[in-house]
């Protein structure tokens, strides 16, 4: 009896043992899932904020800001417009009288910057006219190139080219202007600027009036011609009016 109690006393500490190791290796429980949810993670602070930064950003990109009733006009900070092309033109043209006889016309094209008849004269049969052209800076020929080209354009009642006592050519100044004029008188012969083609010449004598005009912005050009009565009879008046000229 006292064996057996001994015994049992030496095995109970052993069995505690055994048992608490045994709960030791027992596995733990898992731990449930959290319940699905369609709802979105709550956002951080700083990703609040990103948000409501872009849509406020987005917003002051595509609206105007609206000024009360009451602000002050706000001061206009848009810069003057340039010149137009029109104005710019017109300062830039070459300026004169021209008489009130004269009859002025549409001028036909770009080139043409002034376009006049000068009535004939009792027993022509046609007006004369005088045209200004210009053709742009430093355009339209040498001064001695237009004077060749002009006296070309008329021969002697022979057909032939004329002779240099047909042509006199002057020079004057007039408001800092340099003005080379050339007086010729002949058979015109007229002739198609578009095919290069001439016609034959007048039956009686033409007479030209023709000036270059040399400006800062290149040269112009004045062409007066008509029959030899009319143009005698207006001679005067297209000096007078060469003597105006201004840039």
């Amino acid at each position: 009896m006292a064996l057996a109690n001994l015994t049992a006393r030496k095995l109970l500490p052993l069995s505690l043992i055994i048992f608490t190791w045994a709960c030791d290796r027992k596995p733990a429980r898992e731990a449930a899932p959290p319940p699905k949810t369609d709802a979105p993670a709550a956002k951080s602070s700083d990703q609040r904020d990103l948000d409501q930064f872009l849509k406020s950003d987005r917003q002051q990109a595509t609206t105007q800001p609206q000024i009360s009733s009451q602000h002050p006009p706000t001061e206009s900070k848009t810069p003057a417009a340039p010149p137009s092309d029109e104005t710019a033109a017109a300062d830039s043209a070459l300026k004169f009288d021209a008489p009130d006889a004269w009859k002025k016309q549409t001028p036909s094209s770009a080139m043409r910057k002034a376009h006049y008849v000068l009535p004939r004269a009792a027993g022509d049969e046609k007006d004369a006219e005088l045209i200004l052209f210009y053709f742009g800076p430093s355009e339209g020929g040498s001064v001695d190139a237009n004077l060749a080209r002009w006296k070309n354009m008329f021969v002697g009642a022979d057909g032939k080219a004329l002779a240099d006592s047909a042509t006199r050519v002057d020079t004057i100044d007039v408001n800092d202007l340099k003005v080379t004029l050339l007086d010729v008188t002949g058979r015109y012969v007229e002739s198609n600027m578009m095919t290069g083609q001439r016609a034959g010449p007048t039956a009686s004598d033409y007479r030209m009036l023709a000036a270059v005009v040399e400006t800062p912005r290149g040269p112009w050009f004045f062409k007066a011609i008509g029959p030899l009565k009319t143009m005698s009879e207006h001679e005067s008046s297209i000096r007078a009016m060469l003597a105006t000229i201004r840039f």
